[in-house]
């Protein structure tokens, strides 16, 4: 966070996945709530395993700016 600028910034984490496809809530339904978090001056994380790339890729497109890190696209493990 500290070579990404954005030490001391109100962060949310979410993670749109699940190992369990039929138990996801829309990536739509994330989206609008970070957004809503967004006005407010919180940026966001996402996290996720491997095989969710797609699904926080597509989260991340609709935040754009917003988004500080992405864990699956960016190959970081949770503890990183």
């Amino acid at each position: 966070l500290k070579r990404k600028g954005v030490e001391g910034i109100p962060l949310v984490a979410v993670h749109p996945g699940s190992s369990k496809p039929q138990r996801c809530w829309p990536v739509e339904r994330f989206a609008e709530v970070c957004r809503a978090m967004g006005r407010d001056g919180w940026r966001v994380v996402i996290l996720g395993g491997k095989g969710e790339n797609q699904l926080a890729s597509r989260l991340s497109e609709s935040l754009g700016e917003l988004v500080v890190v992405n864990v699956p696209q960016e190959g970081l493990s949770l503890a990183e």
